[in-house]
């Protein structure tokens, strides 16, 4: 960490104060809150004090670590006021004149983007054989997404006729098998991924079981789905299931491949912006 002179921290401060006392903020009634934070509050008390800004202060001259950045790695959005996408001295500024004037209006005219479910990545992934999961954790790895395995609470027979004998009783009696692992709650992912294999023409009933135990209400989703014959009527037939059991979510094109064609998963990742 870089050392600073305590006369450079006396005329830094004094700019600070002029900064403080001259400069007019203009407001726009936008209040602004993430998660429960109130934006410009970096150091995660809840509410907005003239700490706050001495913090952002250390910041911009000291390079020091504001406590905000050890519980989000999206600190910047909470510490960058004024939307320039830079951490400035008037970042500090705006802070201190919104605690005197008892102000809690956000300054900048267009206010970024509050992210209610923290823009964080869910990969979740039903497979059997283990062609899905490669594919899954090949997703994981390429977006930094969290990776998760859906289980039956039942588990299916390990041989692959019985196996499929128990998926074609699913499928055509339109059943929903238990999950062994479902998570209480998905909130905090705007993003998820769905992989699966296509059984008996269409996706795995416990596809649609994970689906319809949440609100998906514009959550974003992306199905990948990939089968020995890679038809192209039984991956169609998935998707329309896929559409039906996801209820007001954003259902993307899928991408539909051979799991091994690494390729093709870097491309549909690229395209729907997850990576470079």
């Amino acid at each position: 960490m870089k050392k600073i002179s305590f006369k450079s921290l006396i005329l830094s401060l004094l700019y600070f104060l002029i900064l403080v006392f001259s400069v007019n903020i203009t407001y726009a009634d936008t209040n602004d809150s993430r998660n429960s934070m109130l934006f410009g509050d970096v150091d995660g008390n809840g509410i907005l004090t003239a700490t706050d800004s001495a913090f952002i202060l250390a910041k911009v001259i000291n390079n020091t670590v504001m406590p905000i950045e050890n519980i989000t790695n999206d600190y910047m959005r909470y510490a960058d006021v004024d939307n320039d996408q830079k951490l400035t001295t008037n970042d500090a500024v705006i802070v201190l004149k919104k605690v005197l004037d008892k102000s809690y209006t956000m300054p900048c005219e267009n206010p970024p983007l509050i992210l209610d479910k923290k823009d964080k990545t869910l990969i979740a992934y039903f497979s059997w054989s283990g062609n899905s999961e490669k594919m899954a954790s090949y997703i994981a790895e390429q977006t930094n997404g969290d990776l998760y395995k859906i289980e039956p609470k039942t588990p299916y027979p390990e041989i692959y006729e019985e196996c499929g004998a128990v998926a074609r009783v699913e499928r055509d009696e339109n059943l929903r098998p238990e999950i062994a692992n479902l998570p209480d709650s998905i909130d905090e992912y705007n993003s998820i991924f769905v992989c699966y294999p296509i059984w008996w023409h269409t996706a795995p009933m416990i596809i649609g079981t994970f689906l319809e135990s949440y609100d998906l209400s514009d959550i974003n989703i992306y199905p990948v789905t990939q089968s020995a014959s890679m038809d192209r009527t039984q991956f169609e037939n998935s998707m329309e299931f896929i559409k039906e059991n996801a209820k007001n979510a954003n259902v993307h094109e899928a991408l539909f491949t051979r799991y091994s064609n690494i390729n093709a998963i870097l491309e549909y990742l690229q395209e729907n912006g997850f990576t470079e």
